[in-house]
């Protein structure tokens, strides 16, 4: 988790394996004296005959071309030196010089991620790069520092064992900015003493703006919080917390983003300490209505009692992010008339199937929502139209599991902005309107599975043009599958599955259709199978099962060369078992049981390449002489809807972050 975390704080500081790719420049032959540095660097981080940095060439003049390395483009002169885990280890720890990286005047980024730096060469440490005047970003993350100029603003040292108040040392750094001290374990100088102190960072570091701390491990004492003044960022996630750290944030007046996910709080919360009785356990702590700057609130997963009203923080001016998901959701019996001070954009509520009462009276008051998630909140009633009306900048939407009844209310006016909506596993009954498309038409992706929803899918959704995944699953609709489905070019995911569509498959998808899931399975569907998927290239999984489809399995079937799941179990097809499906070489999982084919077991149908890690969620494929059974044992709905769920969740999860869902919270 370290590294994935580190990398994603500091986006501008990975390893860039050459600088060559940058377009119209040629390496120019770099200053000497730093060609000299560079060799001199590279003998003291291999110990001095270790093999990394071949590139490193003493014969090359050019040693802006080095790997590594990042020269400007108008001096030649040195800039970033990214030698993450480039250190021969076997000798041991390693004491970093800092005195080796004087002579690169401009250098501004300089990463020395993961070399098992133990410390400072003694009076050659930390305090000589205050020296280089343009160093802007240092890593030390992934080290051994029991202790670490100028113009630093931002320092990551994650996962360093640390001993002491060793922060005193950052005193170096008296404009640092940003400060990165995540997955820690702070201990003091004593053995077996874990109490451990962080006022030496308000001490040494007065201009500090933003603070990550996450998965804090130790006790930890919080009083040095007190001379932050300037702190606006503070991200305490997966850390062990202890209530005190709410006496604490009420000081501090400029914080802007507070980040609690996964903190274990709970048991009594104090504001102050003469109100330590007031029976606040668990609650959401009223001194948050004191940070009248804050502008972010994350307390994903704790234990916490939040109101769906948000009521503590009506104060609360600057507010635009609260995540309270995965906490004890409730609704109040008497829900607050007041309207709040704040206007959010973006809010998560996720719950565990909790709450029962209508919508707060506070989203009624709210025009700038981006993003609102209020899964498994008991909601009931009608589907807020009025939501999408009032915030016209709403791009996603989730309503699943709410207890909404009643028809699906479209708004008034065209809606443009909304990419995604989920109202599956709710109780709507009618039909889909069909001015669907028309009033949605921004939908990428669209969940309206597990109603009660009738009648035919409306012809205006085959107009949304950016419509990537469709679910329509479980639910009452009949009819015809639409010919026209298949000619939404942009859409990927299609499950009509557990409906009531009868008649013939469509002829022939689009020939531009970039298909990649269909389920089309336990419907009505008859006749053959003819060439309705003919040029559907991209399909990774192809689920006709439980239907009434009649004729062969077509000769074209390997054209599906992607084809990852084949499911056609529960037919009425015949014939003999085509030659052509031992070209699938992709093919993970095929049913073609429960139907009237004939023909031997063909060497090519048995297995022979490894099975993903995710192959244990289901029976391995069973092969019977006697009948032609190529299939899974004791194959049921469960099974294939595990099977779908586990084996195409990664593709589909991938295509689902690209197109930017962000949250899904549906079985996919």
């Amino acid at each position: 988790m370290g590294d994935r975390c580190h990398h994603a704080v500091f986006s501008n500081a990975l390893y860039l394996p050459d600088n060559r790719f940058q377009e119209g420049w040629l390496p120019l032959g770099c200053l000497e004296e730093e060609r000299i540095a560079l060799l001199r660097l590279k003998h003291s981080l291999n110990y001095p005959n270790g093999t990394s940095l071949p590139s490193w060439i003493e014969a090359d003049a050019h040693c802006c071309s080095w790997q590594r390395i990042a020269c400007s483009s108008s001096t030649g002169r040195v800039t970033e030196l990214h030698l993450l885990g480039v250190r021969n280890e076997e000798p041991g720890d390693w004491y970093l010089n800092a005195s080796l990286f004087l002579p690169f005047q401009q250098l501004n980024t300089l990463s020395l991620y993961r070399n098992r730096i133990a410390g400072w060469v003694e009076k050659k440490g930390g305090f000589e790069l205050s020296r280089l005047s343009n160093l802007e970003i240092l890593d030390l993350g992934f080290n051994r520092f029991d202790n670490s100029s100028s113009n630093l603003s931002t320092l990551w040292l994650g996962n360093i064992t640390t001993y002491g108040n060793s922060f005193q040392s950052l005193g170096s750094f008296p404009n640092l900015t940003r400060l990165d001290l995540s997955y820690n374990n702070f201990r003091g100088r004593k053995l077996g003493d874990d109490e451990h102190s962080l006022q030496s960072l308000g001490e040494a570091l007065p201009s500090l703006k933003n603070l990550s701390l996450q998965e804090l491990n130790g006790t930890v004492s919080y009083t040095g919080f007190l001379d932050l003044k300037n702190l606006e960022y503070l991200d305490l996630s997966y850390s062990t917390l202890n209530n005190s750290i709410f006496q604490t944030i009420e000081m501090m007046t400029s914080l802007k983003t507070l980040k609690l996910k996964d903190c274990n709080l709970n048991g009594q919360i104090p504001t102050t300490q003469d109100m330590s009785n007031n029976d606040l356990s668990g609650f959401l702590p009223p001194c948050l209505a004191n940070l009248t700057s804050l502008q972010q609130l994350d307390l994903f997963s704790n234990h916490l009692k939040i109101p769906v009203s948000l009521s503590p923080l009506y104060n609360l001016s600057k507010l635009k992010s609260f995540d309270g998901s995965s906490n004890e959701i409730y609704i109040e019996e008497n829900d607050h008339n007041l309207n709040p001070k704040f206007q959010l954009e973006f809010l998560s509520l996720k719950g565990y199937g909790q709450g029962a009462g209508a919508f707060s009276k506070f989203l009624y008051h709210q025009a700038n929502l981006q993003y609102m998630d209020l899964t498994n909140i008991q909601m009931k009633g009608e589907f807020p139209n009025w939501l999408i009306e009032n915030n016209t900048y709403l791009q996603e939407l989730y309503l699943e599991n709410c207890s909404l009844s009643g028809p699906f209310l479209l708004p008034k006016n065209s809606h443009v902005n909304l990419s995604i909506l989920s109202i599956s596993m709710n109780h709507f009954q009618g039909q889909i309107p069909s001015e669907i498309g028309a009033r949605l038409a921004g939908l990428k992706v669209l969940f309206m599975s597990d109603n009660g929803f009738n009648g035919s899918i409306p012809f205006s959704l085959g107009n949304i043009s950016s419509l990537q995944v469709l679910d329509l699953s479980n639910n009452s609709l009949q009819g015809q599958i639409p010919r026209w489905i298949g000619n939404i070019s942009s859409l990927k995911f299609l499950d009509l599955s557990e409906n009531n569509f009868s008649g013939r498959l469509p002829r022939r998808f689009d020939t531009f259709s970039n298909l990649r899931y269909v389920y089309l399975s336990r419907n009505k569907l008859q006749g053959p199978i003819t060439m309705a998927f003919y040029d559907s290239f991209e399909i990774f999984a192809l689920d006709l099962s439980h239907n009434n489809l009649t004729g062969t399995i077509p000769e074209w079937i390997d054209k599906l060369s992607n084809l990852g799941f084949l499911l056609l179990s529960y037919n009425n097809l015949e014939g003999e078992i085509p030659i052509q499906l031992s070209r699938l070489d992709q093919l993970v999982l095929i049913d073609l049981s429960h139907n009237h084919l004939s023909g031997n077991i063909l060497s090519w149908m048995i297995p022979t390449h490894n099975y993903p890690v995710e192959s244990t969620y289901f029976d391995f494929l069973a092969i019977s002489q006697q009948s032609f059974e190529f299939t899974t044992k004791n194959f049921d709905r469960t099974n294939s809807t595990n099977i779908f769920e586990v084996k195409g969740n990664r593709e589909l999860g991938s295509f689902l972050q690209q197109t930017g869902w962000r949250n899904p919270t549906s079985t996919y």
